[in-house]
Order: structure tokens, then sequence, then C-alpha cells
């Protein structure tokens, strides 16, 4: 599964930050990198976010056919057609996945 990690998240597992990088750090030991390119930023501008990282991930996510983003920020994605989990959620799908 391919999903891009919001800055917020990615900060979080960085600068180990509690009470979330425990849990968040599962998702970076599975990480993939996405390419955000000339185009990426085209489109997110064109989006018209007030967030405009966000439009990138978004954007980015669009461009490779990703069915999730992870954010502790899903309000932020209220425009979105991809779906928004948190990393709690995520980690616990994960978890369902490999006990299964």
């Amino acid at each position: 599964m391919n999903v891009p990690v919001d800055t917020n998240v990615v900060l979080d597992v960085l600068l180990k930050r509690s009470p979330f990088y425990q849990d968040y750090f599962k998702i970076f030991q599975l990480a993939d990198v996405v390419q955000v390119s000339e185009t990426t930023i085209d489109n997110a501008l064109s989006l018209c976010w007030k967030d405009f990282e966000d439009a990138v991930q978004y954007s980015a996510a669009k461009e490779n056919g990703i069915t999730h983003i992870i954010t502790r920020n899903k309000t932020d994605y209220e425009a979105s057609d991809i779906l928004c989990v948190s990393p709690v959620e995520f980690t616990a799908k994960i978890d369902e996945t490999t006990e299964s």
C-alpha cells in the first residue's frame, strides 16, 4: 500500500514528539517516497487550498494513484476525495493485516 505521510507526522517522528513517536515510527519502517514534480506543484496551486503543503501532498497522491493520506489534521483535507486516516488508524490497519 502506498500512502503519503503529512509533514506533521514526519516531524512527530523526527522530533520524537510524545505521545506520537512510538506508533508513528512503525509507518516509517515501511516508507516509500513519492516524487513531487513541477506538474504536482501546478496542480496543487490550481486547487487554491489554504494550506499549500496539504495541496501538494494531495496532488502527489492523485498523480500516483494513492488511496490514503496519513495525517493528524484530517480537517485540512475536507476537499479531498482520497481517504485520510490518522497515524493511529493506519498503524492499527497495519497490525490487522500482519495478524491475519
